[in-house]
């Protein structure tokens, strides 16, 4: 009887060991464990993509993305960049709020977060400044190119009267965007 009491203890520890082992590695916090486990040496900047925006109208863009990381004890800034221009504007706008919260913060360097046309807005930062960029992490970046804008240039006729008018009607969205999200000068 002893003996398979050990057995059933032993196993129960195995177990036990083994699922707290797991947890930690999986960042999941239980109720005896430290709950902070995204504590970085560095602020995470998330930088959205082409139309995106930091939060309008109670609409948040990284959709709880924000709060998930600062619960478990990340530092998290979301820049408000231009909604609709390309990635070499929005990088020394993304320059410029990095070098304001270096001021502010101290920090010396940020993990950046880029989505969709966010990531070469972050590629071109770490290009320009890599002295401010410990790292930078694409989530569905535009990286190569777009294949839907590489499709509008196909069906759309460059230097025509159409492809001015869908110019106008996309930098009008993106103004409107902007307006919205509080970007009032870069509309």
């Amino acid at each position: 009887m002893q003996f398979k009491l050990k057995k059933v203890f032993l196993a129960s520890a195995i177990f036990f060991g083994m699922l707290i082992q797991s947890s930690a590695a999986n960042a999941i916090c239980w109720w005896w464990q430290d709950c902070k486990a995204y504590q970085t040496q560095h602020p995470i900047v998330l930088v959205h993509g082409l139309s995106g925006f930091d939060s309008i109208l109670g609409i948040d863009y990284f959709y709880g993305v924000k709060g998930e990381l600062e619960e478990r004890g990340a530092t998290v800034y979301i820049p408000n960049v231009t909604a609709w221009e390309d990635g070499y504007v929005r990088g020394e706008q993304l320059l410029a709020y990095l070098e304001e919260l270096q001021a502010i913060t101290g920090a010396q360097k940020f993990n950046l977060i880029g989505h969709s046309l966010g990531s070469p807005t972050s590629r071109y930062v770490a290009g320009v400044r890599p002295d401010l960029v410990a790292s930078v992490t694409s989530v569905n970046g535009a990286n190569s190119g777009s294949g839907f804008a590489d499709a509008a240039r196909g069906i759309v006729p460059v230097g025509g009267g159409t492809e001015a008018l869908i110019e106008g009607a996309l930098n009008f969205l993106g103004d409107i965007i902007d307006a919205l999200a509080g970007n009032s000068e870069y509309t």
